[in-house]
């Protein structure tokens, strides 16, 4: 048995975010999309970074978060 590679996890159509598209927006398009990850690209389609189901929930949810109340929002 192989064992499996990138190309059998990969998503082939790769949805795209701009850097200033709001969190709570962002977590409609993973849970709409059933992807766990989102590349984050500049207008001219440079990759800047990808924000993951893993970063949202880490972040908003941490001690001290300036947004604690987000990571609720997401859930409710």
């Amino acid at each position: 048995m192989t064992e499996p590679t990138a190309r059998d996890l990969m998503t082939r159509t790769v949805v795209t975010i701009p850097p200033d598209m709001p969190v709570m927006t962002i977590v409609q398009l993973l849970a709409a999309g059933g992807i766990s990850a989102v590349p984050v690209t500049q207008a001219d389609g440079t990759l800047l970074g990808v924000v993951s189901l893993a970063d949202l929930t880490t972040r908003l949810s941490a001690p001290g978060s300036e947004h604690p109340s987000s990571l609720r929002g997401m859930f409710a």
